[in-house]
């Protein structure tokens, strides 16, 4: 974790590139023909080279990161070369807007270091930030910018069993309600390729977090990948603390469309219950939402639009339109 000073330094950053983001928006999209051109593009250089200053202090940053993580990569194996690291810092600034809920922002920085020497001699991997299989497929945590329990520090170990077995050990310590969690977990991941088109995944989990207990989860997914810009995924989900009754079970269905190399596109159709053997099912929560996600700048800085109406049990049921906007911003260049 960064000290005091390394914070405030990462949170400049973070509102810099933020600020100046959604002004280039705006001088974008303002352009008229009775605009001075001159001063047009004054602004315009204006604001790029402060896009490209933030970018590059934030490439520094990163290889700050990788000269401590090639140091303990080199004390791990010392025999061998160390190639260079890849790093990755992530800074999100989210902001969520409904009609009947109070508005929400979230501003997270989140860290990831490669030891590529000591991932391949002990499979041990350092875990910074959650991965696509921490997110559940709960509607609350889908569409709702709900206080996440992100890996502050973690270690994991991965083993290929065959083709189609796997197995992941995981243990760390995460940020919950502002308060230090350690977790462990296990997990088997069982994946078969039906044929070229249709994948499914089943991933069954054990876990034990330090504030909640012990419990158990269970994830299946069946994809299917139409073509390289149309991809559609059914995930059902159940979840359960072992100190309580419920289960928590979720259905998820996305349908994603990669517009171009710029744009994606999806769309999500989910609903969330209790289930006890007692009073079976009690529907919580069902939305509906559209998100697109943008290359806003040199593949380094995204915006998210995510508008959605969902009903929950908190609201009787009741449905409330709601509007998530969020950019993202990392110290290398990456994929839509």
């Amino acid at each position: 974790m960064p000290t005091h000073k390394n914070f405030r330094t990462w949170l400049w950053l973070s509102l810099s590139f933020l600020f100046w983001a959604l002004a280039y928006s705006a001088t974008a999209q303002a352009g008229s023909p009775s605009m001075e051109t001159s001063r047009d593009n004054g602004e315009k250089f204006e604001l790029n080279f402060e896009l490209a200053t933030i970018k590059d202090s934030m490439a520094w940053l990163t290889n700050y990161v990788d000269r401590y993580a090639n140091s303990i990569d080199r004390f791990f194996t010392p025999e061998s070369d160390v190639p260079e690291g890849k790093s990755l810092i992530k800074t999100t600034l989210s902001h969520q807007s409904s009609l009947h809920l109070a508005q929400q922002n979230q501003l997270t920085f989140k860290l990831i270091a490669h030891l590529p020497k000591t991932q391949k001699r002990w499979n041990l991997y350092i875990e910074s930030f959650a991965g696509p299989d921490e997110r559940s497929a709960q509607s609350s945590e889908l569409s709702q910018l709900d206080a996440e329990q992100e890996t502050l520090l973690g270690l994991s170990a991965i083993y290929r069993v065959s083709d189609v077995v796997g197995f992941k050990v995981r243990t760390g310590t995460r940020l919950s309600g502002g308060q230090l969690n350690p977790y462990s977990t296990a997990k088997l991941r069982f994946e078969w390729a039906i044929n070229p088109a249709w994948f499914v995944t089943f991933e069954p989990e054990l876990f034990w977090r330090h504030i909640e207990g012990t419990g158990k989860e269970g994830t299946l997914n069946l994809a299917y990948q139409y073509d390289d810009k149309h991809y559609l995924r059914a995930t059902s989900n159940v979840f359960k603390y072992d100190e309580l009754p419920a289960w928590q079970v979720a259905q998820v269905f996305e349908w994603r469309h990669n517009r171009d190399s710029n744009n994606r596109l999806s769309y999500r159709l989910g609903r969330l219950w209790d289930w006890t053997p007692e009073q079976n099912f009690s529907q919580l929560d069902t939305y509906l939402q559209f998100s697109w996600r943008n290359q806003f700048y040199d593949n380094w800085l995204f915006l998210s639009i995510t508008p959605g109406v969902h009903a929950p049990l908190q609201l009787g049921y009741q449905t409330n339109p709601f509007v998530l906007v969020s950019f993202e911003a990392f110290s290398r260049k990456v994929a839509l």
